[in-house]
């Protein structure tokens, strides 16, 4: 039967399918990378001739490389890439499975197990699910240059500029504080050097009732207006409570939106609260997570559905290897360490 012997080699603990492709090569070393090999200890219970290392790629292990027992014992990996997180496994016609706790191999060449401390836990605060890639932050960085404006005429000939982005935003809700004193009818977010794209914006001010009493910090109401956009991305998608829709502008430089006040006093506004274009994978209010560590597989440390834009998780062993599930929308999960109060991706 067709995989008859390579499965039954797989048994006998030789190689997965994948490796008896004889077309298949090592290109380690075509790419520049840093590498190195390791001589690891396993499981005293394994004592196979062979075995493997995986790494976690969409949203599972996936077995990248081999390596044999030497007299010593320990197994020998060659040309592994660095700064890598890898699980030992063993590999049979059912599948893998974890023969040890997962390492890093560090980019001098040396080995950390990542060996969860239940002796010392921690609390972690997380905002993220996957790292943010080079193409979203470019598309952060394209919003260095908007600017926030306030008017009192329809086509903002007395335009203000109240705050400019100097900085590259978090692809999460950013807070920019408004110090202006004076008061607008008419507030936008432009951008004269790149094309206007915005996921979701509230402004907020100071208001007086009918009793002449202030109130400060409320979200302004109105109507939505803008330059031309691009087919249905006009401005509706500011405060449809969906972050992967966007207002976009038509025009390459100099696309606006923002929101008319009506016939009334104007405002002084105090805060402006904006999201980015961004790629859905930060922590949202109402989606519901759940977060893991390995050892021997998988353990939960609890379902939170999200009260704000970050999730605070407690009893985390130090030395693990996180994931975080989003169980409302997406796809993307990316393995995590947490180190120096941060999560760093692998």
């Amino acid at each position: 039967y067709e995989g008859y012997y390579e499965n039954l080699l797989a048994e006998r603990g030789m190689y997965p399918k994948k490796f008896l492709n004889i077309n298949t090569q090592d290109v380690t070393m075509e790419y520049n990378l840093a590498s190195a090999n390791i001589e690891i200890a396993l499981d005293s219970e394994f004592n196979k001739d062979i075995a493997y290392l995986s790494v976690h790629n969409y949203n599972k292990w996936s077995a990248s490389s081999w390596g044999k027992r030497n007299p010593k014992g320990l197994y020998e990996f060659n040309n592994i890439g660095c700064e890598i997180v890898y699980l030992p496994v063993s590999y049979n016609y059912l599948g893998i499975k974890a023969i040890s706790n997962p390492f890093i191999l560090k980019k001098n060449g040396t080995v950390k197990f990542l060996n969860p401390n239940h002796k010392k836990v921690r609390t972690i605060k997380i905002d993220r699910k996957y790292l943010v890639q080079n193409h979203m932050k470019r598309v952060l960085k394209k919003m260095i240059g908007g600017k926030f404006q306030g008017a009192n005429f329809s086509d903002f000939r007395d335009a203000q500029d109240l705050y400019e982005i100097t900085s590259v935003p978090v692809p999460k809700t950013n807070n920019f504080e408004i110090t202006n004193q004076e008061q607008y009818r008419y507030f936008r977010f432009i951008h004269s050097n790149q094309r206007c794209r915005v996921a979701e914006i509230s402004f907020f001010g100071t208001t007086t009732n009918s009793k002449g009493i202030s109130n400060n910090n409320v979200r302004l109401d109105g109507k939505w207006i803008s330059s031309k956009y691009l087919d249905d991305n006009g401005p509706d998608k500011i405060q449809d409570g969906k972050i992967l829709t966007y207002f976009i502008a038509d025009s390459l430089k100099g696309g606006w939106v923002g929101l008319d006040l009506g016939q009334r006093n104007g405002v002084r506004l105090t805060r402006v609260e904006f999201y980015p274009p961004n790629d859905g994978n930060s922590v949202e209010i109402g989606d519901s997570y759940e977060l893991f560590y390995w050892e021997s597989g998988w353990q939960s440390l609890g379902k939170q559905v999200a009260q704000k834009e970050e999730l605070t998780f407690e009893n985390c062993p130090e030395n693990a290897l996180f994931i975080l599930r989003n169980y409302t929308k997406g796809e993307d999960e990316r393995i995590f360490t947490f180190e120096n109060n941060e999560q760093v991706w692998w």
